[in-house]
């Protein structure tokens, strides 16, 4: 339970303030409690007065050591003891966090031109200011402390979800909001806020607060750890992102390009000519490639890109099913494969989660759905089903592309050659 102390000579203000809303429901729940100490109390005077004129002459009284002094001594658990002054530290959403881990705070309440000077030497742990003006008294600003700190508090608030959008609770300025209707005056909601995609509602969310923020409160971004990404692009793609050259920030470098309209993106993983030592040097190589093979993916979907963008991994050749030079457990080898190898593809147009193509029982030759090897290479005229060619590869990728396979054409010494030969058919058992 967080327990609040305020000294006060104004009690009547702090009570009421405490009978409303979040903080009575706060303190009815036994989440927090409120202390009001009345100064006049602790007054040596019998006209319990606090205050006395300024040494040194000058226009308005001071509120006296003893009583403060006094009152402080008899809190059983003052925790931090902060004077609320225009003198103070700003207050920041950054100090309401860190105040709201205390299990007790005892704010101080001035009036008139302040207190003894004494009393923030001896007894005051630090100052708090609301901001570059002055107020009559400190009532108003530890309301304030109250209300920030005690909504920061688990079980103070319905939806604590909320929270973390406030502005300032990440160091920049909150969102825009809107409510129904769609439509006012003219002025319509953004779409994304009904598109239904949440990843895309993030994202803007994000970019309008930085952007508000800029406008408005410029001076916030220099405590901003600013970057062209959130920390959500980073949970995906891993540290390694930030590592220029590595394959996760080349896999988020692609998405970048992308989203600024390059056509065609090329991404290069070396080292997987493994004739020897092929256990660990693939493992090493799919540990490089995993997360951010991944990660494009996703961020592409949450983007709102997958559909309209084709993610094409492979290679020029695959491996043998045999090995090559000497068999070990941990150490051999396999040559190149120019007959049969795999790649993966999505987005773009391409259908999920399906795995399409055969070879036969050695690997060594693409197979025909029944199992058998494709003997002689496949009709230039009919596709056969089940297969899939080099060429209908290239045929299939183009098509997504919007190019027709057939008419892509060059000339080379004296004759037009195609990409996909004299076969190649469009696999549009593939496609969604």
């Amino acid at each position: 339970m967080m327990n609040y102390n305020i000294i006060t000579i104004f009690p009547d203000l702090i009570e009421a303030f405490s009978d409303t809303g979040f903080i009575k429901r706060s303190v009815k729940n036994n989440i927090i409690s409120i202390n009001i100490i009345n100064l006049r109390e602790y007054s040596a005077n019998k006209h319990k007065r606090i205050d006395d004129k300024t040494y040194g002459g000058g226009p308005g009284m001071v509120m006296q050591y003893q009583p403060i002094s006094d009152a402080i001594e008899n809190i059983k658990d003052s925790g931090p003891i902060i004077y609320l002054s225009p003198q103070g530290e700003p207050l920041t959403q950054a100090k309401l966090k860190k105040l709201a881990f205390e299990e007790s705070i005892t704010l101080l309440c001035g009036r008139y031109e302040g207190i003894d000077q004494r009393v923030i030497d001896d007894l005051v742990d630090e100052e708090i200011s609301l901001g570059d003006y002055v107020i009559s008294g400190g009532e108003s600003a530890s309301m304030v402390l109250l209300e920030g700190i005690t909504r920061l508090i688990p079980g103070t608030v319905d939806d604590e979800e909320s929270i973390n959008q406030d502005s300032f609770q990440a160091g920049i300025l909150d969102h825009p909001h809107y409510t129904k209707p769609e439509e006012i005056n003219g002025m319509k909601i953004p779409d994304v806020l009904i598109s239904g995609n949440h990843e895309k509602v993030e994202i803007w969310r994000r970019k309008q607060a930085l952007g508000l923020t800029w406008l408005k409160r410029p001076e916030l971004l220099k405590n901003v750890k600013l970057s062209k990404e959130d920390d959500k692009t980073f949970e995906l793609y891993g540290e390694e992102a930030k590592d220029p050259g590595s394959f996760a920030a080349c896999c988020l470098n692609a998405r970048r390009l992308a989203q600024r309209g390059v056509r065609n993106i090329q991404i290069f993983h070396r080292g997987w000519d493994a004739h020897g030592n092929l256990p660990r040097e693939h493992e090493s190589q799919c540990k490089d490639i995993d997360r951010g093979s991944a990660a494009l993916i996703k961020d592409l979907k949450r983007q709102g890109m997958l559909d309209e963008t084709l993610v094409v991994w492979g290679g020029e050749f695959g491996r043998t099913a045999y090995s090559q030079g000497g068999l070990k457990r941990d150490n051999y080898g396999r040559d190149h494969h120019p007959r049969c190898f795999t790649v993966w593809m999505a987005g773009g147009g391409v259908k999920p989660g399906i795995t399409y193509g055969k070879t036969d029982d050695y690997g060594y030759n693409i197979a025909n759905a029944d199992g058998t090897p494709m003997r002689p290479k496949p009709n230039k005229d009919k596709w056969t089903p089940g297969t899939m060619h080099i060429h209908d590869l290239n045929a299939t990728i183009l098509h997504l592309l919007g190019i027709d396979h057939r008419k892509l054409t060059y000339r080379y010494q004296g004759r037009d050659f195609r990409l996909t030969d004299i076969h190649g058919h469009v696999i549009k058992d593939i496609l969604v």
